[in-house]
């Protein structure tokens, strides 16, 4: 198998596509690049066609291209070719027209057009390709039918930017940032990455296609895989699969490097060809001349300009691609090579009333967009491809980023991505410090569940210890009375104890034998308590103490009473004994004084 052909099948294979819940798109939108030619420059010259010229080989790809859409799109063609449902456009240079007429001819070959000789200035031209095409395709092709006119607009001077927005001479800026990373550190210390490479290349070279620096690579290169794609020998005989390879991702490297590798590039490069693909999926969503399928047939560099505005492709992947091919002979990213003769880009739009969606394809394989998803919701698609084109608002910014300072264009970028940056590290400290008051407020929350849940776990069991002390007084009444007798003793207990004979000149805290009889009871009663409950009701066990203490103190105060009574009663008994014996000798003269005594 050729390299030629493995090329081809990855670039026009089509494979089956599953879609979200069964949905078929209802639009396609289709972005591809001309088909194989001859060389650009002077480095090598085919003396049969001219610089740059379509080839037969290129006129085929693209008929077989446009035949796989048809298969895989044939609900939407199947009421044949017309100006309201289908829009083509091309960039004016020939290859493109061409590959253009002979790719929209393999979707519509053998369906019905409303285009007649008349109204189609192109059919007369599109007829002699096909004539040349025919002598490639198997005869069974023809069975399809006949070929039907078909009409492609060519981009004239409001319409160029589609496909040449990303040339110097219409953007002034991309040629000044262009030099500037032609000739900076970067790019030099490539080279001497690639260095081994350019060197075996430059072994087989001949003198005049000798790879000295980025130009001659890029011319070098061309001349290379243009002959590999017509079937004819490369420059120098090369014939190294491997060889061929390695030059193809140093050649990518570098026109990413010139031409995409700062923001601002990708922003402009990519704006106006992007802005069609927006402009068409609004016109279906809101009904304004909707097109089911729209072509647009242009230059490698277009497709490129989107695929590194959508990241598909990056200087990191292209250098990991270059390393692990080095190393262990297959690029590490798939979908991050350089897009080759007669490759496309498609949009597929689903025009659901309530959940539209975007899918995006690199060669019929599946490009995860909009944060890694395959089905992109269409309002986020919007907002992704506003962001990879820079937001940029029309085409009068686009004029005056193109065409101002291209330097101060550069700083005021970097400048809004570092002011970006510092807002974006703004909202995340407050994110962070959101999290944190939430963390505490929820630690909060915790401790008040926990603290009331101790609450509820204490009320239980005060319940529980009420109702062991309550079926402890129901068992022992005694002990009941006595509890009640400690909060509140009555008047019938105080006149007993005053009652109660004491002993004269006794010790104050002497007490009566039924009183410690009664204490005792207490006590043994408030130990039997304590050792059924070891853990008792403090407020209860409070409530006890203090009624015993209450009790004690009320028997103290009365035995004192009546301890003072019985002294008053012994002195006043003295004192009448002395005083009569006294009066048996007081003398005469005196007996106020002895009557005073007396009162």
């Amino acid at each position: 198998m050729t390299v030629k052909f493995v090329l081809f099948l990855m670039s026009v294979l089509v494979l089956a596509s599953s879609h979200k819940g069964g949905r078929k798109p209802d639009q396609v939108i289709e972005l591809f690049r001309h088909g194989a030619r001859s060389p650009n420059g002077n480095y090598e010259v085919w003396p049969d066609l001219r610089e740059g010229q379509l080839t037969s080989e290129g006129m085929r790809e693209h008929y077989q291209l446009g035949k796989t859409l048809s298969e895989k799109y044939s609900y939407l063609i199947e009421t044949g070719y017309n100006l309201n449902d289908f829009y083509a456009i091309s960039n004016d240079v020939q290859r493109c027209i061409e590959s253009g007429l002979v790719h929209l001819t393999g979707v519509f070959r053998g369906k019905s057009s409303t285009l007649t000789g008349t109204n189609s200035p192109q059919e007369s031209y599109q007829q002699k390709l096909i004539e040349q095409i025919d002598k490639l395709i198997p005869s069974s092709e023809k069975d399809r039918g006949d070929i039907v006119p078909i009409q492609i607009d060519v981009v004239d001077s409001t319409s160029k930017l589609i496909f040449r927005g990303n040339e110097p001479q219409n953007c002034p800026n991309l040629g000044a940032w262009g030099t500037e990373n032609l000739y900076n550190y970067e790019a030099q210390m490539a080279w001497s990455t690639f260095l081994s490479t350019i060197e075996k290349a430059n072994a087989k070279l001949p003198n005049y296609q000798q790879i000295y620096d980025i130009g001659s690579l890029v011319l070098s290169y061309d001349a290379i895989i243009a002959a590999i794609f017509d079937k004819r020998a490369a420059p120098g005989g090369i014939k190294d699969k491997a060889l061929i390879k390695e030059l193809e991702l140093v050649f990518a490297y570098y026109i990413y490097h010139l031409e995409q590798s700062q923001e601002i590039q990708r922003h402009l490069s990519s704006f106006n060809t992007l802005d069609v693909v927006l402009r068409e999926m609004a016109n279906f969503r809101e009904g304004k001349n909707p097109k089911k399928m729209v072509f647009l047939s242009g230059h490698d560099k277009n497709l490129y300009s989107v695929l590194a505005a959508f990241g598909v492709i990056n200087k990191d992947c292209l250098l990991e691609n270059y390393d692990s091919f080095i190393k262990v002979g297959r690029p590490q990213h798939a979908q991050c090579y350089y897009p080759y003769f007669a490759s496309n880009l498609v949009f597929e739009f689903y025009n659901d009333p309530t959940n539209p969606y975007v899918q995006f394809y690199y060669n019929d394989v599946l490009i995860p967009l909009c944060d890694g998803k395959e089905s992109c919701d269409y309002h986020d698609f919007v907002k992704f491809v506003k962001h990879a084109t820079g937001n940029l608002n029309g085409l009068a910014e686009y004029n005056q980023k193109c065409t101002d300072n291209p330097y101060v264009v550069a700083q005021e970028l970097e400048r809004s991505k570092s002011n970006k940056e510092e807002m974006d590290q703004e909202k995340e400290k407050e994110r962070e410090v959101e999290i944190e008051i939430e963390r505490e407020r929820e630690m909060d929350r915790e401790k008040e569940r926990n603290r009331q849940n101790e609450i509820e776990m204490k009320k239980e069991m005060d319940r529980e210890r009420d109702q062991a002390q309550e079926q402890e007084y129901t068992e022992d009444p005694k002990l009941h009375e006595g509890q009640r007798g400690g909060d509140e003793p009555d008047s019938g207990s105080e006149l007993e104890n005053q009652d109660r004979p004491h002993h004269q000149g006794g010790d104050e805290n002497q007490k009566d034998p039924e009183d410690k009889e009664n204490e005792n009871t207490l006590k043994e009663k408030d130990q039997n308590l304590h050792v059924k409950n070891p853990t008792p009701n403090t407020e209860q066990n409070d409530k006890t103490i203090k009624a015993v203490i209450k009790s004690e103190g009320n028997k103290n105060l009365i035995s004192l009473v009546v301890i003072c009574i019985v002294a008053v009663g012994s002195i006043l008994v003295f004192l009448r004994v002395f005083l009569n014996r006294r009066k048996n000798y007081m003398p005469i003269g005196e007996p106020e004084a002895a009557s005073l005594e007396i009162a």
